[in-house]
């Protein structure tokens, strides 16, 4: 039998609407408790047609010749508390209430949100109207026909739609205080996933004038500045917008919630999309000084910083533009690994939400061994933009050309051998789609090999998810925002720019810096990114030739300048850091015998100590043991530092150990010191590829 929902119906003259709103309701698995407002038009018959069938019960509120909302709601609440019910849901006539997806009917959905927990669900509102080239809907089915719609969110308090709740014997509810938007009782626990409201307030320009023009509204509603827009309509007056500037429903999709209005067109010609108040190019950080910092390094370093445009709203020559998705997922390659881009391009399509809210394009570099076409091909389901640069741009530039071609909302950059885990764009893209304020969202990373295996995982940030307290001063110690697990609004990009072009190694932490800068940060304590380590990735190079660690040092000295007045802004704990992972390479180069890369980052670390150590004579060892030797002359020396280098005399002993052979697994993290476990561990989670 299932679980009663009861469906709250009030209607005044709404026989448009009534016949296909209670029959979607009871498909839904609602009963119906309907309650006219002196209808004239025969919309009462249509409810009573179904009494029995679907309708429970039909109570009568007189009209007194004006609308009285509250008396409404009122009457809603007394019938809750006679008609007891597992689940309540507060509807309009001219509304379709729908549970998303994979859930078939609002019953089956209410009584699996009940199962987990909730008692209180919110809808996002999406509002479906006439257009200049489709100006009416009065005849036909206009919920099959009436494609065009807008996000609605308000800019007042009652941006919520909390329309359903589940019943408890003696629960007191309250629909009056919000004016039926949001529904109140003590201990309300709403699910975390918005249903859908599908709205249709007019049919037609004609229908608004007969619904709205000569209305008249309790003075006491009208006092509390309830329902001043439709107030305020006067016959004539209904103004239809474009198609062009709406979203187009697509069948088999959910409504795109990412270019929200805050005023209804047929009310209002002012209306349309509006921005929202992001810190972007154009919208003043709140923290001002931080934004002349940032200003002021950019600056300095404009002539390597790329500028990322804003996305346009309008499409040339008049055109109908391409709906804005909410993610950009873009997939920087060159020369990749088969089953890796595979791997990868997966772990996206099995999250795909459709091509309203997501676009994922594979950018290739001009790869000259890899047929990366081919793969995106096979492995793309049909869903992938493939885009090749004619000539190579490097790692930093075809960053930045992705970003450019992204038209998403968020930027999600996975490189073409790391991989997301189920969950990652929803959890990450939820509090950004909430929170204007978040300039970006990041998760745990596990770091995997080439077969795939999780070789380590990054410590946690935070216990639950949340904004990191002081993430500028923690990100500039740790690279904490790895790529594979960082979302990026888009209008961040457009006020920080892209990618350093002068760094290679250590582009992305230069940029994660800027972005802690920018603005708060969320973070998710699940680990759902994974980041894949191998011989054939762009770091290695720069492991092998020892140039990582003189990169680091310039990055840490560069981004000192980012933190605010009065904070240490001594860069010993980062280069601790740095020091550590650098000594952990050189280990694993001896242990596999690679004398040539050892001896790269023997030489590295001693030119990087010398000015920090005193009077080290300059590295001239032509092999591994020479450099060895000058790393013991160093050990006495380093014993003289403070606290934040201790971990270097243990890791120096390891370094001078002689070589065994090759390890058949990676070494653990965290090798030289337990003590040190959190930042070694951390270091060697850095995203490069």
């Amino acid at each position: 039998m299932g679980i009663r929902v009861l469906a709250l119906l009030t209607a005044r003259n709404e026989a448009p609407y009534v016949r296909r709103c209670l029959d979607h309701l009871i498909a839904q698995g609602c009963e119906v408790a309907f309650v006219d407002h002196g209808s004239t038009d025969g919309t009462r018959e249509l409810a009573a047609e179904r009494l029995g069938h679907g309708v429970a019960r039909i109570d009568d509120q007189p009209w007194t010749g004006s609308f009285e909302l509250v008396e409404q709601l009122r009457q809603k609440e007394r019938i809750v508390r006679e008609e007891p019910a597992d689940w309540y849901l507060h509807v309009d006539a001219d509304e379709i209430k729908e549970a998303p997806r994979p859930w078939s009917t609002l019953r089956e959905a209410f009584e699996d949100v009940g199962c987990a927990g909730f008692n209180a669900i919110d809808f996002d509102e999406f509002v479906f109207v006439p257009t200049v080239e489709e100006p009416d809907f009065t005849d036909g089915d206009y919920v099959a026909d009436m494609r065009s719609y807008y996000h609605y969110e308000p800019d007042s308090p009652d941006r919520w739609r909390v329309n359903a709740w589940k019943g408890e014997p003696g629960r007191i509810v309250d629909l009056t205080a919000s004016g039926g938007h949001q529904v109140a009782f003590d201990g309300m626990r709403i699910y975390p996933r918005p249903f859908i409201l599908r709205h249709y307030p007019v049919l037609s320009a004609a229908h608004a004038d007969a619904k709205y023009g000569n209305r008249i509204f309790a003075a006491e509603e009208l006092a509390k500045s309830w329902h001043s827009d439709r107030a305020r309509y006067r016959n004539g007056r209904a103004w239809l917008p474009p198609r062009a500037r709406l979203g187009r429903l697509v069948d088999g999709e959910p409504p795109d919630p990412s270019r929200p209005w805050a005023l209804h067109p047929f009310l209002d010609p002012h209306a349309g999309p509006r921005l929202r108040p992001t810190r972007s190019a154009v919208a003043p950080i709140a923290d001002m000084a931080a934004r002349a910092r940032l200003d002021d390094f950019h600056r300095r370093h404009a002539a390597h910083i790329d500028a990322i445009a804003p996305i346009g709203l309008t499409a040339p020559d008049g055109a109908e533009p391409r709906p804005r998705p909410l993610w950009s997922v873009v997939l920087p390659v060159r020369n990749p690994t088969p089953g890796h881009l595979e791997a990868a391009l997966a772990s996206v399509l099995d999250q795909d939400p459709g091509p309203a809210r997501m676009e994922i394009i594979v950018l290739d570099d001009a790869s000259d061994r890899i047929d990366a076409a081919e793969i995106v091909q096979q492995h793309g389901r049909g869903r992938v933009r493939f885009v090749r640069n004619p000539q190579p741009l490097g790692l930093p530039g075809n960053w930045n050309r992705g970003i450019e071609l992204s038209a998403g909302s968020l930027v999600h950059l996975l490189h073409q051998d790391d991989r997301v885990l189920a969950g990652f764009y929803d959890r990450l893209g939820r509090p950004l789609d909430d929170d204007d304020d978040l300039v970006g969202a990041y998760c745990r990373t596990s770091g995997i090999d080439v077969e795939g295996a999780v070789r380590w995982t990054q410590v946690a940030d935070r216990t639950t998810p949340g904004i990191v307290d002081e993430l500028l001063r923690h990100e500039l110690d740790d690279h904490r925002m790895l790529c594979p697990a960082l979302v990026v609004r888009r209008s961040s990009y457009e006020a920080l720019g892209g990618y350093r072009t002068d760094m290679g190694y250590c582009t992305d932490w230069d940029f994660t810096k800027r972005l802690a800068a920018l603005g708060p940060v969320w973070f998710d304590p699940l680990p759902l990114a994974q980041w894949r380590t191998h011989d054939g990735q762009a770091s290695t190079g720069f492991a092998r030739n020892g140039l990582d660690l003189a990169e680091r040092e310039r990055s840490i000295r560069d981004s000192l300048a980012l933190l605010p007045p009065g904070s240490s802004t001594t860069d010993e704990p980062a280069m601790r850091n740095a020091i550590l992972f650098t000594l952990d390479t050189l280990r694993r180069h001896v242990e596999a015998h690679d004398n040539e890369a050892a001896l790269a980052q023997a030489r590295q670390l001693v030119e990087t100590l010398a000015p920090r150590l005193g009077a080290l004579r300059p590295h001239t060892a032509p092999t591994v043991t020479a450099a060895r030797s000058e790393l013991a002359t160093a050990q006495r020396r380093v014993e003289q530092l403070e606290a934040q280098v201790h971990g270097w005399v243990r890791a120096v002993r390891i370094a001078r150990t002689p070589a065994q052979k090759p390890a058949q697994k990676p070494a653990r993290p965290g090798a030289f010191d337990t003590a040190l476990h959190h930042t070694q561990t951390t270091e060697r989670e850095r995203s490069t590829s």
